[in-house]
């Protein structure tokens, strides 16, 4: 008996882009992503689609994901009995998406709407963490004085008082284990003193800041029935939509104004909620909050895991 029937299909990428297009959920997507997210959707769904193959080489419904590599995703096979659930599953995902897209939204505009009125810099009033659960101050050291003059002495020993940027890594390292110099890196980088966002008015520098930050994750995250989020496709498509927003509807206070705390509050809850990352979302937001605090200069003060988790909606 033939192992491929005559009813029976192969999806190479070509082939697959069509029968998606050919969706009705599909429209939708392409419309609100854009061109080139849309195509990023596509190859994203492709990969589910090869990965969920058998021995045989056949897709299954059922099927658990295997790892493939990259070069080894050229096509799959469907048999002609299974082709409808071929093209439901991925219908049903792209609805999924979508929805999970909108829900995503709608919270980022209740932040919005929260961080503009000054709710959220007094919900950290009552949940500010405790600085020594994060940081621990250096040990004082014995300070030395040298005279390099009549009547001038200064100073040769001892260690500065901790600032804010110590504070703030210490925060954003947290929980972190072995090498830390990347998170070092961000700050160093991305601070800014001029009274501007550190993150710019598009998603680049967000982007570039989660590269230094994983430099390992996986190509995407992929739509998941049951999840609360959406794949990281439309989480990007997320990112980018939270710029065009804040660009024309946020007005940064003053350097040294608190009311920097609402801003930081938000792009921190905004983009753990949008996981436009295939990883590292927590990390992004965390880094987010911390370059917004130390841009704002004023007091570095740190948010609670659990209010980080509310402004998520985790």
């Amino acid at each position: 008996m033939p192992l491929f029937g005559s009813s029976d299909k192969t999806y190479n990428r070509q082939a697959f882009n069509e029968m998606m297009t050919g969706l009705r959920a599909f429209g939708p997507l392409r419309d609100k992503f854009g061109p080139a997210l849309a195509s990023d959707l596509l190859g994203m769904y492709f990969e589910d689609a090869v990965a969920k193959r058998d021995e045989t080489g056949f897709w299954k419904k059922s099927g658990v994901r295997k790892a493939v590599p990259v070069d080894a995703m050229t096509e799959v096979k469907v048999k002609g009995a299974d082709i409808a659930d071929f093209k439901k599953e991925f219908g049903n995902l792209c609805q999924v998406e979508d929805g999970l897209v909108e829900v995503r939204r709608s919270w980022v505009v209740k932040l919005l709407g929260q961080a503009k009125k000054g709710d959220l810099r007094k919900e950290l009033d009552k949940n500010v963490e405790p600085l020594n659960e994060y940081f621990q101050a250096p040990a004082p050291a014995k300070v030395q004085w040298r005279q390099v003059g009549h009547m001038r002495h200064e100073r040769v020993g001892g260690a500065p008082p901790a600032g804010d940027k110590e504070k703030a890594l210490a925060w954003f390292t947290k929980g972190v284990k072995g090498d830390s110099s990347a998170y070092k890196k961000v700050l160093d980088t991305y601070v800014k003193t001029d009274g501007t966002s550190p993150l710019g008015v598009d998603d680049k520098i967000a982007t570039a800041m989660w590269r230094i930050l994983v430099s390992d994750a996986p190509r995407y995250r992929s739509t998941v029935l049951g999840s609360t989020y959406p794949s990281s496709v439309g989480g990007a498509y997320l990112l980018k939509w939270l710029f065009d927003v804040t660009k024309k509807d946020v007005a940064l206070p003053r350097r040294g104004d608190t009311g920097w705390e609402d801003w930081s509050l938000f792009y921190f809850g905004s983009i753990m909620a949008a996981q436009p990352f295939p990883d590292g979302n927590k990390r992004a937001g965390r880094a987010t909050y911390a370059l917004f605090m130390l841009s704002a200069g004023i007091p570095f003060r740190a948010p609670t895991d659990a209010f980080g988790k509310r402004l998520a909606n985790m």
